[in-house]
Order: structure tokens, then sequence, then C-alpha cells
């Protein structure tokens, strides 16, 4: 009997695609990348305030080998706050965002009020609308209406933006089991190095205390990793001083003590101790 049910059923399914005008696929079967996306926010769900500590490691493009590591920290304050601290070789980089806006200090110096592409990786995790990740993700060049299946690492993926198994448009990942992120590829240029592949890779996704977070977060340049993240500690957190997400602040304090920063070493010191510092992490 019970068969007999389930032939009916699959014979019904097939009436409506044909009456619908629509051939009977797997295709029909994958959902629409919006919702993909909305599942995908529903299973993050990060606390209002999250503060972890990771270790950060870079490798040469070139050939893989390992240049530095550094231990860092981070904080989220939804939505869409973050602010992170990096020490390395005497040195020390503080990026913070709000929204749209952004702000980077390198061992007491402004450098920058623009996002560079790696610290994009953070997106994905600070919105609590799917409105505002799906603006995010558009404006990276990502398709909703396109969907697939996929593989990666031997489980089934939903891929938004592209047709399984191409990747020569922006894509986003997405377990179909867990419904968390696992890669996120897009393609960016400029006038120096021409188009390149970007991509993150959120890897062995680990449990603290109840918070889902992948442990390994990768960061590959035309298909060669060039940093990873380890995720060492994570947890939520009371709220942080506002002050640490406030770009007007931040850059009041640091333009501030600019004539101090500088009469430690010569000027040409900071400058070149900084480039290297920026070729390392950014």
């Amino acid at each position: 009997m019970r068969v007999y049910t389930k032939m009916v059923i699959c014979a019904a399914a097939i009436c409506l695609a044909v009456l619908a005008g629509k051939p009977f696929t797997a295709r029909a079967y994958v959902l629409e990348g919006r919702h993909i996306l909305y599942l995908m926010l529903d299973e993050l769900k990060l606390p209002g305030s999250v503060a972890a500590r990771q270790q950060v490691t870079q490798y040469d493009p070139d050939n893989g080998d390992e240049i530095s590591t550094a231990m860092g920290t981070i904080r989220f304050r939804m939505p869409e706050k973050f602010h992170s601290e990096i020490n390395a070789d005497g040195l020390s980089r503080i990026y913070a965002a709000s929204a749209d806006r952004s702000i980077t200090v390198i061992d007491g110096r402004i450098t920058g009020e623009t996002d560079i592409w790696t610290d994009h990786y953070k997106n994905i995790f600070w919105y609590r609308s799917l409105k505002g990740l799906e603006n995010f993700l558009k404006n990276c060049g990502m398709d909703f209406s396109v969907s697939s299946l996929g593989r990666f690492k031997g489980e089934i993926v939903f891929v938004i933006g592209d047709a399984y198994p191409s990747e020569s448009a922006a894509q986003l990942w997405v377990s179909r089991e867990t419904f968390r992120p696992m890669r996120w590829l897009y393609q960016a240029g400029n006038d120096i190095t021409g188009t390149e592949a970007l991509e993150f890779r959120y890897t062995e996704w680990k449990q603290f205390g109840r918070i889902w977070f992948p442990s390994r977060i990768e960061f590959f340049v035309n298909q060669q990793m060039i940093r990873s993240i380890m995720v060492e500690t994570l947890e939520a957190a009371p709220p942080p001083p506002s002050e640490m997400f406030d770009i007007d602040h931040i850059r009041h304090t640091f333009s501030a003590d600019d004539n101090g920063a500088a009469a430690v070493e010569p000027e040409s010191e900071i400058r070149r101790r900084i480039e290297d510092f920026k070729r390392i992490y950014e």
C-alpha cells in the first residue's frame, strides 16, 4: 500500500511539472539562493557580543611557505560592528568596522579608512538581516537567481551564484546538512594586478560553548593560500566599550598621538616597518 501511495505522489508531481511547462529534473530540488541565505542566517545566530582569540598565519603566495604567525583578538557586536587587534614583530594592527565604515591603525598611525578584501571574511557572520547580507553579496557580484548542488570535501553543498562545478562567478557554498557557510569566492581587480580570484574557506566547524563557529578560516588568491586563522577560544561576552567600534573616536585618538609616535623612532624607520607589516597582513 505504501509503495502504491508513493507511486501516486510521484506521478502527481510529474504531472504538475509537465502542466507548469518545466522539466522534472534534479534542479527542482535545489532551493533558491535567497532561501538558502535565510536558512544560513537562521543557523548562525551569533550572540549580541562575541569575543575570540585566534592565531593568524601568513604564507608566501609563491611557494606556500609560512612567513609569520601572530596572535590576535576579535570582537563582534551585533549587528555590523567588529574590532580586531594583532601584534607581531613589535608592531600592532588595530582594525575596526561599523556598518560601511572602517579604519586601520598600524603602530599607532592611521593607515587606511577603507576595507581591504581580507577584512571581508567577517561579513558573513555580522549581519542580522537577510537584506543586509544579500545587498553586500550583490555588491560583490553574486547573482541570487542562480543556485545549484555541488560537493566540497565529501559533503553536499548548495552553491549560490553559479552552476556547479563552474567557479567563474561570485558564489557562496553552504552545507546542505547544516546550512553553515563553507566557501565564498569572488573576483576583484585593479590596475596593477588585474583580475584575481579571491576565496575564503570556513572549515573545521567547532562548538564553543553553545556557539558554532569555524575554528579554521583560510584565505586564497588565485587558488594559493596566503593566510589562515585558527580560532583558539570564542565565547559570548559582555558588550565592550562602544568606543572600540566608534570610527570617529578612533580617528581622533590616534591622530592626536601622531607626534608622540614619531618621537620614538625616526620617520623613515616607522614608514619602513609599517610597509613591512602591511605587506604581511594586507
